[in-house]
């Protein structure tokens, strides 16, 4: 797998926040405005050196390096920069797609992994050594895939693996009071790891308060869905049958999700042969449809999805999980 470095110089010291040192020297902080405009600035240089005059290609899996200060600094808005640096991504896409018209999304989703740098740490896939990462500086390593969970693939031969060791956090997302649909399509996996489905490059952040919604009845289920020969597990109590209330509705396994991942909210199968995130179903009240992204084997109407396609969902459609679970979905 290649990796792509970049190395981003920030100069922020009057742009920064003013602060100073004990000797009252202006400390050059990172702040959240320059780690956006390296995130987008990385991202614009690997679009342009795997870009042809054929194909349109684009990094979509990060990893962001930060002086160990500047990492907790701005660790608890992690989640709000990935989500405005994928909607400045979209952008741009959407922009370079009325050109590139055949082009497919080529990656599931994007990836992105923020880590403290410690003096003298060295990293699989970083072209030099970097004894230190002074403050307001950023060192960007990206992929054009991200790589799947471990143990789910196994690397191909001489393929070099970034890898980062976390130690039990002192705080995680949990222990915030944190406004989910402030990050609607984020699947926050730890307190500095995010991931984001493509959805088709269409902007983060849809409110389900929108105009839209409050022309609907707050009430009424996008979706009615039924399951068999296993039963959807709300409150540890079994149902066969569920409404879908929201616009997202992650169908995942038994254990490894709580009630909502990122804002979304999560229907758990009662079985251990399911994925945590299996299945995704996305209802567009613009269009007034149903859509299902497969992340896992799953197939709709007896074809097989591809992972990370979004495919439309009738009524009496039928998605069969595993070859094994089948999801009736009742009415839209």
């Amino acid at each position: 797998m290649k990796l792509k470095e970049t190395i981003i110089k920030l100069l922020l010291g009057s742009d920064g926040d003013g602060s100073r040192d004990e000797k009252g020297k202006a400390r050059q902080t990172l702040t959240r405005q320059g780690l956006l405009n390296a995130m987008k600035s990385h991202f614009d240089e690997s679009m342009r050196e795997e870009t042809t005059d054929e194909g349109l290609l684009f990094a979509t899996s990060f990893y962001i390096y930060l002086n160990e200060e500047d990492y907790k600094a701005r660790e608890q808005s992690f989640a709000y920069t990935v989500r405005e640096a994928v909607n400045k991504f979209n952008r741009e896409i959407a922009e370079r797609r009325k050109r590139y018209v055949d082009y497919r999304p080529h990656a599931q989703y994007w990836q992105f992994q923020f880590v403290p740098y410690s003096a003298g740490s060295i990293v699989s896939g970083m072209q030099q050594t970097v004894n230190d990462i002074p403050p307001g500086q950023v060192v960007i390593l990206s992929s054009i895939h991200p790589l799947v969970s471990q143990g789910a693939r196994g690397a191909s031969s001489g393929e070099r693996i970034v890898a980062t060791v976390h130690t039990k956090d002192s705080m995680t997302m949990s222990d915030m009071a944190i406004n989910a649909r402030a990050l609607l399509g984020i699947d926050i996996r730890a307190k500095d790891r995010f991931q984001v489905p493509f959805n088709d490059f269409r902007p983060l952040g849809h409110d389900p308060l929108n105009e839209e919604d409050n022309r609907r009845d707050p009430g009424q289920p996008r979706a009615t869905i039924k399951i068999e020969p296993s039963y959807f597990l709300i409150d540890g109590v079994r149902h066969s049958t569920i409404h879908m209330m929201g616009d997202y509705l992650q169908i995942s396994g038994r254990g490894g999700l709580s009630d909502t991942s990122g804002g979304i909210a999560v229907a758990r199968v009662d079985s251990d042969t399911v994925m945590d995130r299996q299945v995704l179903l996305h209802y567009r009240p613009e269009l007034k449809k149903l859509f299902v992204i497969a992340q896992g084997h799953v197939t709709l109407n007896e074809c097989r999805a591809t992972p990370g396609e979004e495919l439309e969902v009738y009524n009496h459609s039928r998605i069969l999980i595993n070859g094994e679970i089948q999801l009736t979905i009742v009415i839209v």
